[in-house]
C-alpha cells in the first residue's frame, strides 16, 4: 500500500496577519510597508532556495521534505509571536518607522515568517516530486504519477477540512494565550513528530551520496592494503534498501564519509567534495580556481595524475599541506567524459581512502593507499553493481554529483609530444 506524505501548506493554510488591528495609532502606510517588505522577502528566499536547494532535492527527497514541515512550523511559531514583540521597538535602529512605536521588531518576525514559509515551498515543492515519483514506481502498487497527484490531492482536501473541523470544535475552549499556546505547541510537535515517522518509513531505491557510502561499508567491510580477495568474499553484504533507510541519517552533511568494521556501527571517516577545481589539489581554499604548483607539490600531484591515468576522476587531497589532516577533506576531480558511473565510482575510492587515512603519516602514504583503494574498487566494482540490482537498487542514475561540475582535460606530455 503507497501513501504520501502531508503536504503542509494544505493542511495548515497560511496565516495572513491582519496589519494594524487593535492599534488605534497603526496606518495604512505601515500596513503597506510591512506586507511589501514581508512578500519581498518571501520571493526572494523563493529565488535563492531554488537556486542553492534545487539540486539537492531529488537526492535528499526525505530530508528536506522534513524540512520543510519544520521550516513551515517556523513560520506559524513566528506569526503567533508577532504581536507580542509589538512591545519590543527597534526604532533607533529603523528611523524611517519612528513614527509607528513597537512595529520594527514585529516587522522583522513577520519578514523571517514569509522567508521561513518560502523557503517550506520550495523544499516541498521538490521533495514532494521526487516522493512522488517514488511510489508510482516504487511502490507496492505501480501506477502513473498522474492517478497517483490527483489521489493525494483529495486526501489533503479531506485533511484540511477535518483540521477545519477539529479546529472550529477547540476554538470555544480557547479563551486565554496560555491555553492557546499550549495547544499550538502540542500539535507542532505532534505535525513534526508524525511527520519525522512517516519519511523514516519511505525507502528510497536511488543512490544518493549516504547511501553508496552505507552500502560500499557494508559490502565491503573496514578495508586496509593488507586484505586479500578471500577476506573480501567473506565479509561482502548487499544491505536492501530497508536496511539502508533504518541506518540513513535524515540531516547532515552530504559530504561525510563513513565505513563500518565487519558490521558495526558507522564511523566517521572523512570527508569529501565531487566536481571541484583542479586546484582544490594545491591550495585549501574552496574559491581558490588558480592552479599553484611549487617543486614540493609537483612530484606528488604528478603522481597522483598517473594513479588515475585510466578513469575519469581524480580523488586527491591539498598537497600544499604539510601533512594530511585526519579526518581527511579530499577532493575529487571529475575528467572530461565523466558519466554516473564514474561518480558512484569515484565516491567509494574516496571512502576507501577516507577509512584508511589514519594509517598515513606522509602524503606518499597517502599515495599508496589512493592507489590500494582504487585498484581494490576497480576489482570489487562490476560485481559491487551487479549485486545491488539483484538487491532491488537502481545504478543507472545516482545523486552523487549535484549541482555543476568543473572538468578537466588531463593530458601527459609525453602524450603530446607523440603526436
Amino acid at each position: 500500500m503507497s501513501f504520501s506524505l502531508l503536504d503542509t501548506q494544505q493542511v495548515y493554510p497560511r496565516i495572513i496577519p491582519r496589519h494594524g488591528i487593535g492599534n488605534a495609532e497603526a496606518s495604512a502606510t505601515n500596513a503597506v510597508l510591512v506586507t511589501v517588505l514581508q512578500d519581498a522577502f518571501s520571493r526572494l528566499t523563493t529565488i535563492l532556495g531554488a537556486y542553492y536547494l534545487g539540486t539537492l532535492l531529488y537526492p535528499e527527497a526525505k530530508s528536506y521534505r522534513l524540512l520543510a514541515d519544520i521550516t513551515n512550523d517556523m513560520a506559524i511559531v513566528l506569526d503567533l509571536l508577532s504581536p507580542q514583540l509589538s512591545h519590543y521597538s527597534l526604532t533607533a535602529t529603523f528611523p524611517f518607522i519612528s513614527h509607528s512605536p513597537g512595529t520594527s521588531l514585529r516587522m522583522v518576525a513577520l519578514c523571517l515568517s514569509g522567508a521561513f514559509r518560502a523557503l517550506c515551498g520550495v523544499a516541498a515543492g521538490g521533495a514532494k516530486a521526487a516522493i512522488t515519483l517514488h511510489f508510482a514506481q516504487d511502490g507496492a502498487v505501480p501506477g502513473d504519477v498522474g492517478d497517483l497527484s490527483a489521489k493525494d490531492a483529495s486526501k489533503e482536501t479531506v485533511l484540511a477540512l477535518a483540521g477545519m473541523l477539529c479546529g472550529s470544535m477547540l476554538m470555544p475552549y480557547l479563551h486565554t494565550a496560555e491555553r492557546t499556546y499550549t495547544v499550538v505547541a502540542v500539535l507542532l510537535v505532534l505535525h513534526i513528530w508524525i511527520n519525522y515517522v512517516a519519511v523514516r518509513v519511505v525507502v528510497m531505491k536511488t543512490l544518493n551520496r549516504q547511501r553508496a557510502t552505507i552500502l560500499w561499508a557494508a559490502y565491503s567491510g573496514f578495508y586496509s592494503p593488507d586484505n586479500n580477495k578471500e577476506k573480501h568474499n567473506k565479509s561482502r553484504r548487499v544491505l536492501s534498501p530497508s536496511d539502508v533507510a533504518s541506518r540513513e541519517y535524515l540531516f547532515g552533511s552530504n559530504s561525510v564519509l563513513l565505513s563500518c568494521h565487519r558490521g558495526g556501527p558507522m564511523r566517521l571517516t572523512g570527508y569529501a567534495k565531487i566536481g571541484v577545481p583542479f586546484a582544490s589539489l594545491t591550495a585549501s581554499h574552496p574559491w581558490f580556481t588558480q592552479l599553484s604548483v611549487t617543486p614540493s607539490t609537483e612530484a606528488a600531484l604528478q603522481e597522483l595524475i598517473d594513479i588515475f591515468a585510466d578513469t575519469r576522476y581524480i580523488v586527491g587531497w591539498d598537497l600544499s599541506l604539510p601533512t594530511v589532516p585526519i579526518p581527511p577533506r579530499l577532493s575529487i576531480i571529475l575528467k572530461d567524459g565523466h558519466d554516473q558511473n564514474a561518480h558512484l565510482q569515484a565516491w567509494i575510492v574516496a571512502s576507501v581512502v577516507s577509512s584508511c587515512a589514519g594509517e598515513a603519516a606522509t602524503h606518499a602514504d597517502m599515495l599508496r593507499i589512493a592507489k590500494s583503494a582504487k585498484e581494490t574498487v576497480l576489482h570489487l566494482y562490476q560485481d559491487f553493481v551487479a549485486d545491488l540490482q539483484r538487491a532491488g537498487w537502481h545504478t543507472d542514475t545516482n545523486g552523487i554529483l549535484t549541482g555543476a561540475a568543473r572538468t578537466v582535460r588531463v593530458e601527459r606530455s609525453d602524450d603530446r609530444k607523440s603526436r
